[in-house]
């Protein structure tokens, strides 16, 4: 999945312990052109369409890495 997606540094599935129902996408990029390749991309596309009927609601957060 990352090699599709040049400047995917990092991608992490998380579940919430007190909402073992929900999963959290966690992505890393390289910079901002990486994240508008991914939000406009084919392969979050294909994701939303086929997990449509399982997705409650698809929401981003930015933030800044601080090293």
């Amino acid at each position: 999945m990352m090699a599709d997606e040049p400047g995917t540094l990092r991608i992490e599935l998380l579940t919430p312990i007190d909402h073992a129902d929900r999963v959290i996408v966690w992505d890393v990029y390289e910079n901002m052109e990486a994240v508008e390749a991914h939000r406009t991309g084919e392969l979050l596309r294909k994701f939303i369409c086929e997990a449509g009927d399982i997705l409650l609601s698809v929401t981003g957060v930015r933030h800044l890495c601080i090293e």
